[in-house]
């Protein structure tokens, strides 16, 4: 996926991916899915030129970072609102993991979601 991005499209993703455990197929899935959705706003909205994925295994815990250098945005505001349904998307996907999200963005900064996902029920 991100290799066809990096062909494709003007932003440039740096991907790096530490994980020695197995990921079960339920939480590989949402994660795909809510990087997609991510990728999918940062090529919409931010305006960024290049995004970094992380994606590491802490503890039995599966962390990812997802950061861009694009335009940012009020999260609250947009959430609170229920305009962004991406961001609700991703925000339901992590519940659905027994996950944590957070979200760090300002306008003209760019955005960074942090993600800790519990590889054993």
């Amino acid at each position: 996926y991100v290799k066809e991005l990096n062909a494709t499209s003007p932003l440039q993703i740096q991907l790096n991916c530490n994980v020695d455990s197995p990921i079960p197929p339920d939480i590989s899935i949402n994660t795909f899915r809510i990087i997609q959705e991510i990728t999918q706003n940062v090529l919409k909205h931010s305006q960024a030129k290049q995004m970094v994925i992380i994606v590491k295994e802490v503890k039995n815990n599966l962390k990812i970072i997802c950061e861009d250098n694009g335009v940012g945005f009020e999260y609250d505001t947009l959430f609170d609102q229920h305009v962004g349904l991406g961001l609700q998307n991703i925000n339901s996907r992590t519940r659905i993991m027994k996950g944590e999200v957070s979200v760090n963005s300002k306008k003209g900064k760019g955005t960074q979601y942090l993600f800790t996902i519990p590889l054993i029920s």
